[in-house]
């Protein structure tokens, strides 16, 4: 005589972990985002090496933005942002050049407190 054994259940934490994993990243894969952007429409500064180059900070997060136009940069250039009226800057590196713009991504594990200011200026 055989024994079936009933089928063995995840425990109640694992699936709640997992539905949070879903909640957290979405259903689609199409927004990998780690942090919420905001639209913004701030002049700024970009000096990388000995260039200098006025730009529009597009939008922003925590940990990056999108700089208009796309500046002749290329990827992993390290740069300093400047905020003119709040005299804010940041450095951090470039990630990609776009048609609309390039994307940069801040140095600062303290980025979020500075992009905060940052808005509230503009």
């Amino acid at each position: 005589m055989s024994t079936v054994k009933p089928p063995v259940e995840e425990p109640g934490w694992l699936k709640r972990l997992a539905g949070l994993g879903q909640a957290l990243l979405g259903s689609s894969s199409a927004n990998r985002r780690r942090y919420r952007r905001y639209e913004v429409a701030a002049l700024a500064q970009v000096a990388a090496g000995d260039k200098t180059f006025e730009c529009e900070v597009a939008n922003v997060s925590t940990g990056g933005a999108l700089l208009m136009p796309a500046l002749p940069l290329g990827d992993g250039t390290a740069f300093t942002l400047t905020h003119p009226s709040s005299t804010i800057s940041l450095t951090g590196r470039v990630i990609a050049k776009a048609d609309d713009g390039t994307r940069i991504e801040f140095d600062q594990p303290t980025a979020g407190a500075i992009v905060s200011a940052w808005m509230r200026a503009s």
